[in-house]
């Protein structure tokens, strides 16, 4: 279990009490990738639904950073072949 910080762990699905690492977690074990699939396996937003914007932006958020890939700094050398 990791030690998450509360004030950049934000709240998420009030209904149900899950923050932005339950919504993390529940893609990265089951593999949800949308919305729907995220209610199914963590039950946020299956409430009042208030927080399907920001489910999705987690979602969005995950996605950029898989695909993140790293560019060089300016001080960065070639490499020799």
């Amino acid at each position: 279990m990791s030690i998450v910080d509360s004030t950049t762990d934000k709240m998420v699905c009030y209904c149900y009490g899950l923050r932005e690492s339950d919504i993390r977690q529940s893609m990265q074990l089951h593999g949800c990738r949308e919305l729907s699939a995220i209610m199914s396996c963590s039950g946020a937003g299956t409430g009042c639904t208030a927080c399907h914007r920001r489910i999705q932006d987690v979602v969005d958020q995950q996605a950029i950073e898989a695909c993140h890939i790293d560019t060089p700094t300016d001080n960065a050398r070639p490499l020799l072949g």
